[in-house]
């Protein structure tokens, strides 16, 4: 989903399904577009830029939804897809750190991990249930409503000028 360039890790995502049968769905264009396609298994389709009712419905049809970049600026796209009722496989890079780390809705990844990609997705299948999908729902709804995500953008950019180091995480 989004921009298809090297740091995205589409390609760890193409080696960590390969061997199986599910229908996979790239959403996105960019640079790595036809290099992606060239060592992509038939199971693999990719579908262009899609527009935002376009993605909301590929969310909320997914059995799950796989994020393998190497470096996220805010890891919106994953919450986005919790919200949808949809779990989530990210990597620990920087930019998913908005998801409880604990979270049973998600299952994390090292970037560039094709073996741990590969487990992600299998511990994700069958997670997804209409109780589960209203739960995830509820707790993005909940831990990160748009008003805590302004508001962490806030301290973010205000932290460092006001020589605070590190930020710290957004509000719950």
């Amino acid at each position: 989903l989004g921009r298809l360039e090297k740091s995205k890790g589409v390609d760890t995502l193409l080696d960590a399904v390969a061997g199986l049968k599910d229908r996979v769905l790239i959403a996105g264009k960019g640079s790595e577009l036809e290099s992606l396609r060239a060592r992509a298994t038939a199971n693999v389709e990719f579908l262009g830029a899609v527009e935002e009712d376009q993605l909301r419905a590929l969310y909320r049809g997914a059995s799950m939804a796989v994020f393998p970049s190497h470096f996220e600026g805010f890891g919106l796209v994953a919450l986005e897809a919790l919200s949808s009722g949809t779990p989530v496989a990210v990597t620990n890079g920087f930019g998913f750190r908005l998801i409880p780390p604990a979270s049973h809705w998600v299952e994390w990844f090292a970037p560039g991990d094709v073996a741990g990609c590969a487990a992600a997705i299998e511990k994700l299948r069958g997670r997804k249930t209409a109780a589960w999908s209203q739960a995830a729902h509820e707790m993005v709804a909940r831990h990160h409503n748009q008003r805590d995500r302004v508001l962490g953008l806030v301290i973010l950019y205000e932290s460092p000028v006001a020589g605070r180091g590190v930020p710290p995480s957004p509000p719950h």
